[in-house]
């Protein structure tokens, strides 16, 4: 009686572990959002992929941003970006602080988004500070 007991509980026991080895076999394949998740939203992704999001102020009359969090600043010149903790030779911070500005949140460099910031942001259109825009 007892091998009886012991053959049906090792049976419903052993099954058990297989469904269960063979369940989390499947999770590691799965994504870090959870496989229930159908398409990530961009704050997972770039956790995922350990990038974060900057915020720079762009001064669209002088296409020149400065990076919030370390006050760098990126423009064009001599064909070619440039980070700098100045801004351009030819412009001094105050005016660049008295010039047209908006504050945009980017998940990718400037000089990756800036065609698109600058059909956004044209260098004659006046814009306030503090106007916050999310672009990819």
């Amino acid at each position: 009686m007892t091998s009886k007991i012991q053959r049906v509980l090792g049976r419903r026991l052993g099954g058990a572990l297989v469904f269960l080895l063979l369940f989390l076999a499947g999770c590691t394949g799965s994504p870090p959002w959870g496989a229930w998740s159908h398409t990530p939203t961009p704050g997972q992704i770039a956790v995922v992929m350990g990038r974060r999001s900057e915020t720079f102020i762009y001064f669209s009359r002088y296409e020149v941003y400065q990076n919030m969090r370390n006050r760098e600043y990126v423009y064009w010149e001599r064909q070619r970006w440039v980070h700098s903790p100045l801004p351009p030779a030819t412009i001094t911070a105050a005016t660049l602080q008295q010039s047209p500005a908006v504050k945009l949140t980017l998940d990718d460099s400037p000089e990756r988004a800036h065609a698109k910031i600058r059909l956004n942001y044209p260098s004659d259109a006046p814009t306030g500070l503090g106007a916050m825009t999310s672009l990819p």
